[in-house]
């Protein structure tokens, strides 16, 4: 399921401190649909030799990906894994075992086949993986996290009838966290009952984020991270 938090949960981890001293390199790829080796293999050269990497001949490849992790503890992030066929995560996990001990992936994933052929590819050199399955909110914690981004003006909070609204339309977030924070960012700024009448009234929240341009602000809320793996020279080309 999305919007449960799996991606934000891996940035927490990913961006801590301790961890990041714990590493000697991190790279976080957003997998989605599309679970291309080569293009993977190319982005971690990448981002491990700050170079742009145009080899496709995925043997070549990994011989020069197997070199440049020779020793180096690291993190890599697969995120958004939609699917991936068996024998591929063998294959793209060859060259890691080049890599220095205590070496970690993480993986996020709405499949739990994904993370089952994962433990089946990698788990031979890399030991024992656990798998972290998110749950939705409680009704309670769904409405906090709702009302935390929809009354974060002063004297907002004062306004009962938007709280009683606020609440009803926390109860159509389905307690994902990502449609709570979302829906709740947007009514903040129109502290009115009409707008908040609005969103109620649709049936699915989702049609009224992506009318107000959020599925856009999503897309281009690209974490620090993630382009801060590229190298200085490398061209980012956007598909609508």
């Amino acid at each position: 399921m999305g919007g449960l938090g799996k991606t934000t949960l891996a940035q927490l981890v990913y961006n801590d401190d301790r961890v990041k001293q714990h590493f000697d390199h991190q790279s976080w790829f957003c997998v989605s649909e599309g679970f291309d080796i080569t293009k993977i293999t190319q982005y971690i050269y990448g981002s491990l030799t700050s170079e742009v990497c145009n080899i496709t001949d995925l043997d070549i490849l990994q011989v020069k990906l197997k070199t440049a992790l020779s020793g180096r503890k690291f993190l890599f992030v697969f995120d958004d894994v939609w699917t991936v066929k068996e024998g591929e995560w063998e294959l793209l996990s060859q060259p890691f075992e080049s890599g220095g001990h205590g070496s970690k992936i993480i993986v996020t994933t709405r499949d739990k086949g994904v993370a089952a052929g994962m433990d089946k590819g990698v788990a031979d050199w890399m030991g024992t993986l656990e798998s972290q399955h998110l749950m939705p909110l409680s009704e309670e914690n769904c409405w906090l996290l709702f009302s935390k981004h929809a009354f974060k003006n002063a004297g907002v909070t004062a306004d009962l009838s938007l709280e009683m609204i606020g609440k009803q339309i926390a109860k159509k977030c389905k307690a994902l966290p990502l449609a709570a924070k979302s829906l709740g960012g947007l009514l903040r700024s129109e502290p009115n009952i009409e707008k908040w009448e609005e969103v109620l009234n649709v049936k699915d929240p989702q049609v009224i984020l992506q009318y107000r341009g959020f599925a856009i602000l999503c897309m281009f809320n690209t974490s620090s991270h993630q382009l801060s793996s590229y190298p200085p020279s490398k061209s980012l080309r956007f598909k609508d």
